[in-house]
């Protein structure tokens, strides 16, 4: 790949479903997904396709708890397909408010992950 950015389309399999498993696990915290959350939903699909997000949905019924899924997320070893899938991640979970239990998987995926999360426009600079 070049320069540019990877899009959600570009991720191998085993990235795509771990993507989908995030989202399901965050748009489900608090129970109940909004209309906002429903919409970034509905953007990952048609990027994926309708048929590839429900058959990704399904699969993620293979992971029996959160303690399964973390399991599975350490085997996703591409940087940039870390970056992206965390980045939509946290844009699904800050859309009504990050849950204690969204907090603490994105806490620890960042830390698994090597992801720094600097918010915009507060980068350091030495």
């Amino acid at each position: 790949m070049s320069t540019e950015e990877k899009g959600v389309s570009e991720l191998r399999p085993e990235e795509r479903l771990a993507l989908v498993a995030l989202l399901k696990d965050v748009a489900l915290a608090n129970n109940e997904v909004s209309i906002d959350e429903a919409q970034e939903l509905v953007e990952i699909c048609q990027a994926l396709g309708e048929t590839e997000f429900r058959r990704l949905m399904d699969e993620t019924s293979k992971f029996a708890d959160q303690a399964a899924l973390r399991e599975y997320l350490k085997t996703i070893t591409n940087q940039e397909s870390r970056e992206l899938i965390y980045g939509l991640v946290m844009m699904e979970a800050g859309i009504d408010g990050i849950e204690t239990s969204e907090a603490e998987l994105l806490t620890w995926l960042a830390a698994e992950w090597g992801i720094s999360v600097v918010p915009d426009g507060m980068e350091f600079q030495p």
